[in-house]
């Protein structure tokens, strides 16, 4: 996996296959206190409806420094449409 794979997962809301997993849990054992990388597989893991997800996510939320970003990144919608809705500064 290179730089622009690992990007591209994050801008698509993690990864979408087996394989993509399999790279994202490579990189983890390769470099274990990588937080993004948890977050991807996590994401991953729940975009597959993986029986491994709770798990993972237990172990995962050790090495995250903030768990409310994980959760926001677990439970965000992935934005749909050309033009997303914006809020007006008053």
């Amino acid at each position: 996996m290179n730089r622009s794979d690992f990007l591209r997962m994050i801008e698509n809301s993690g990864p979408t296959d087996r394989q993509m997993i399999g790279e994202v849990s490579e990189l983890i054992s390769i470099f274990p206190y990588f937080q993004s990388a948890y977050m991807l597989l996590l994401k991953g893991l729940q975009n597959t409806a993986d029986v491994r997800f709770e798990n993972q996510l237990k172990t995962a939320a050790l090495h995250i420094a903030s768990r409310e970003v994980l959760y926001y990144f677990l439970k965000k919608e992935p934005v749909t449409g050309s033009n997303p809705v914006s809020i007006p500064f008053s």
